[in-house]
């Protein structure tokens, strides 16, 4: 075959071949929170460990094939995380994951939806996903139009789970609410008071007497 269109094929399928796969995020959790209440959309957290054999398994027999992935790319935020670093250790926790692979389908709130582990095949894998996809339709009602609620609980998680960008999370969502001496906003704040110079901070000096 001619060499220039040999090279021509490949530029025409390898597009198709990386689009095949489910594309995985692998940087900041709490921008991927961010990105899923901006895009009203279900992230599917696919959480593993180094040491787990079945987690490299799934990457080379599942997660690489065309069904799984436009089924997965389609209907969900894809994230990858090593569940023993960085805000990890703190959502196994929150979430009660129980082994790995794990597969947890977190709800724009940051809530979790369904889950489950251990290696799946695809067409599990996928059943799993369409269940999550399921349970979301019946709580979208109640969390669909609930922005500030989901900027609130996305605030807090970032809180509890130490992200680097926490306090600024929390300043952005203080700036857009009328009232900040609501139960729930003093909460937010007496857990963000660690950092001075921050909004949080000075409310908190200002207004100490309302939260004795």
């Amino acid at each position: 075959m001619n060499h220039k269109l040999i090279i021509l094929l490949l530029g025409v399928l390898m597009p198709i071949f990386i689009q095949a796969q489910v594309d995985f995020e692998q940087g900041n959790w709490y921008k991927t929170l961010e990105r899923a209440a901006a895009e009203h959309k279900v992230i599917f957290l696919d959480g593993f460990t180094t040491w787990c054999g079945p987690c490299k398994l799934m990457d080379k027999n599942v997660y690489s094939r065309r069904t799984v992935g436009e089924f997965f790319n389609e209907n969900f935020i894809n994230f990858k995380m090593d569940m023993e670093k960085g805000p990890g250790p703190g959502l196994v926790e929150r979430f009660k994951i129980k082994g790995y692979p794990s597969y947890t389908f977190v709800a724009p709130n940051g809530q979790m939806i369904h889950g489950g582990f251990g290696y799946l095949g695809g067409d599990a894998l996928k059943e799993l996903g369409a269940e999550a996809l399921k349970k979301f339709q019946t709580m979208d009602a109640d969390i669909g139009g609930a922005n500030a609620s989901i900027k609130y609980d996305i605030a807090l998680a970032s809180l509890e789970g130490g992200a680097p960008d926490a306090q600024e999370l929390v300043d952005r969502f203080l700036q857009k609410q009328r009232h900040w001496d609501t139960e729930d906003n003093m909460y937010l704040i007496l857990r963000s008071i660690q950092q001075p110079g921050t909004k949080a901070y000075r409310y908190f000096i200002e207004n100490r007497r309302d939260f004795d």
